[in-house]
């Protein structure tokens, strides 16, 4: 019978890393140092290709940033000619099966833990879904690190806000980050004494090909 499952695993990324054991998810190392001046979406830095000043995140569309996880390889020395990333954002909403939002997790999280054994600077960007999802969403992330915590696509609606909240506090309490990189809008209960906000720069991506 013909295989046609095509997922790719990208087992090669699992070497030499570290998993947890409840959910085995990878084990992100905690950055403590710099942050940088200015952080800019994927898309837009493959068009500018280097900028040491300049921190990378993926805070778009995930069919944005495919291809590093496609060819995570190709994109280690691009991300060396920049200040570093946030790790990746691939997507776990609300609606989504619990598997389909633990095997988004996993892929951010292999992904941030190979890029910093390839020596690439990388603040762990956390995300969550709903409180189902605290368990693995939060499994492997650092503790007393720099973290990056995104909340554009929550808009206006009240359930939306609730689980970013909710979610948020969760994290705060598991992770107990020394800083917050807050890429979008300020929301109500947030801890802005530790958090550094910059402002949603993908309308600026429209501009850019892939």
């Amino acid at each position: 019978m013909e295989n046609n499952y095509r997922i790719p695993l990208r087992h090669y990324l699992c070497q030499d890393l570290s998993f947890t054991d409840e959910y085995q998810m990878p084990r992100i190392k905690p950055y403590i140092g710099e942050i940088p001046s200015e952080i800019m979406s994927f898309n837009r830095a493959r068009a500018l290709k280097q900028n040491p000043s300049i921190g990378v995140h993926f805070y778009v569309q995930d069919s944005f940033f495919n291809c590093v996880w496609n060819s995570p390889t190709k994109y280690v020395e691009m991300f060396k000619r920049f200040w570093g990333i946030i790790s990746t954002d691939y997507s776990v909403y609300a609606e989504m099966t619990i598997s389909e939002v633990m095997w988004n997790s996993f892929r951010n999280k292999l992904l941030a833990a190979w890029y910093q054994k390839q020596g690439v600077i990388v603040i762990p960007n956390v995300s969550w879904s709903r409180p189902w999802s605290y368990g693995f969403c939060f499994d492997g992330f650092p503790k007393n690190s720099i973290i990056a915590i995104n909340s554009t696509g929550i808009g206006n609606d009240s359930f939306s806000i609730k689980l970013w909240i909710e979610g948020y506090q969760r994290a705060l309490e598991v992770l107990e980050p020394v800083k917050i990189i807050r890429y979008g809008a300020k929301m109500d209960g947030e801890n802005e004494a530790i958090s550094i906000y910059f402002p949603n720069d993908n309308y600026k991506s429209a501009s850019y090909g892939r």
